[in-house]
């Protein structure tokens, strides 16, 4: 009767056995089966993620079970559960969450010979973290290596506006300025500069100091005839250092003729001077002051010196309207602002003209002759003869 009870008993234990290998063996497949995954990113992974050991794959057995699975997410091409991952350790701000973007970016590497992939995988990463420069100059990269040359620019241009270091500032703005010119070349080279005028529009609109986008912009005009758009913004280059002598040559092309003879100058034309690249032309206001004001075509008001306008007011003939922020060179200016009754320009009467009362402290001008005053005409300068052409609009 003893063996008989013990036999009985070993029996039991083994139908028990394997009934828990079958159990476990059919839960599993179902699981696969189903692909279940949690309902929202909040539920740990862990929950549903099989349970697997990769150390012996990856031969590193100390690897934290949160790198290996991240790691085989990412081989996988399971974006969404890589992302999971790294967003449960990046909210809680965890030294592995620095390890996860390390072996992130080290497979985006790896995939170089299948650029898309770490594409679709910056690109999903970038939708939840797009202040993430090193995310967003890596799809930069990517994008860049595969001529989509505006898409690259565009998250340049977000990571510029997320960078608060000058050294990284100026590094996105570097590029940005770099892939622009090969961008314009390249459809200069295809024909096809009409096609990113809107695109250049967007950009002089982001950074309307930047001349080339105002030169890229005019090419474009030119080439769909839209002479009006295209001499406003060679206007506004002509004492660009890079591109003025351009923008002046193929101003004389849109617009009148200037006589190639000296004694035929138009007596409309003003004398310059020139300092260096900058274009001085004197104005004259009601009380015969002459004032050396620098041809400015950022500057969107004039300026005159304070002591020159308070002088003006004394004699009723300029009025204090109120206060303006310029921008010069050594940053934001709080002045003053004035509307003068005259200001003379060659034969030309500008009757009440906002002026900003500014010092510039230069030694060879008083002031700026701003858009508000050259915006009245079509403007031309001459640079061989160091005249202004003006005529009306």
């Amino acid at each position: 009767m003893k063996k008989l009870l013990v036999f009985r008993l070993l029996t039991l234990s083994i139908m028990m056995f394997a009934t828990g290998l079958i159990t476990g063996w059919w839960w599993h497949e179902l699981l696969n089966r189903k692909g279940e995954r949690p309902p929202s990113d909040e539920q740990d992974y862990r929950d549903w993620f099989p349970i697997q050991d990769y150390s012996t794959t990856l031969n590193l057995p100390d690897t934290p079970r949160e790198v290996i699975d991240f790691e085989r997410a990412l081989e996988e091409r399971k974006y969404d559960d890589a992302l999971v991952i790294y967003q449960q350790q990046e909210r809680q701000d965890t030294e592995l969450s620095q390890r996860l973007k390390k072996v992130f970016l080290q497979k985006i590497d790896e995939w170089s010979d299948h650029q898309d992939d770490g594409i679709d995988a910056l690109e999903r990463f970038t939708q939840h973290y797009y202040q993430d420069l090193a995310f967003l100059h890596k799809l930069s990269e990517l994008y860049t290596e595969q001529q989509a040359l505006e898409k690259s620019i565009d998250v340049l241009i977000s990571a510029r506006s997320f960078s608060f270091n000058p050294d990284e500032l100026e590094k996105s703005s570097d590029k940005i300025h770099k892939l622009s010119r090969t961008l314009y070349n390249n459809k200069q080279k295809n024909q096809q500069l009409h096609e990113i005028l809107p695109f250049f529009q967007k950009l002089a609109n982001l950074e309307p100091d930047y001349a080339f986008y105002r030169f890229a912009l005019a090419q474009g005009y030119i080439v769909l005839d839209d002479h009006d758009s295209a001499i406003r913004e060679l206007e506004l280059l002509q004492t660009d250092e890079e591109f003025g002598r351009m923008a002046s040559r193929q101003l004389a092309q849109l617009l009148p003729s200037i006589p190639e003879e000296p004694e035929e100058i138009p007596s409309s034309a003003i004398p310059l001077l020139n300092e260096g690249h900058h274009y001085i032309a004197t104005a004259q206001t009601l009380d015969r002051s002459h004032s050396r004001l620098l041809i400015d075509t950022g500057a969107s008001l004039t300026t005159l010196p304070n002591t020159l306008l308070q002088e003006l007011k004394r004699r009723k003939m300029a009025y204090r309207v109120g206060h303006t922020e310029l921008k010069t060179a050594n940053g934001m200016a709080f002045a003053p602002l004035y509307q003068v009754k005259e200001l003379h320009l060659g034969q030309y009467i500008l009757k009440n003209l906002e002026v900003a009362g500014l010092d510039l402290g230069y030694p060879f001008a008083d002031g700026l002759l701003g858009m508000n005053a050259l915006g009245q005409f079509h403007f031309q300068i001459d640079q061989d003869r160091n005249h202004l052409i003006l005529s009306p609009r």
